[in-house]
């Protein structure tokens, strides 16, 4: 049996990727999951009380054919303008692709617990 190397588990393509149905969009769009800085800042963010957990795991995890993210930070705002069925539907889908425990109870106790948002948080990438 060969064991892994840290080079070999620093250079393996990990994510996972999934197609989410978009109708209020007019299509689909392809997440990918969350890295571990990202489950950092969203775990803080939950902590704190932040009242757009939703539209930060759209911004974190919606990406191009490549890969790449094609939303940013500052975008965080016009994006909770949109419909939240398909927002919701991508960021629940974004933790369970992630691994993350019980999805929608993290979602459910962002939400309830929304009462100031944190600044200086940088690590979206």
């Amino acid at each position: 049996m060969a064991y892994l190397t840290a080079e070999s588990i620093l250079h393996a393509d990990d994510f996972v990727y999934a197609d989410v149905e978009c109708p209020e969009w007019g299509g689909t769009v392809r997440i990918r999951s969350l890295s571990g800085a990202q489950r950092v800042t969203l775990k803080k963010a939950i902590d704190n009380g932040q009242d757009d957990i939703d539209e930060m795991l759209c911004v974190m995890c919606i990406v191009d054919a490549d890969g790449n993210r094609i939303l940013n930070r500052s975008q965080i705002g016009e994006l909770s303008k949109k419909n939240t069925k398909a927002i919701t539907r991508v960021a629940i889908k974004a933790l369970e692709i992630s691994g993350m425990r019980d999805p929608a109870k993290a979602i459910k106790d962002a939400e309830k617990n929304s009462e100031e948002i944190p600044s200086g948080d940088s690590s979206f990438d």
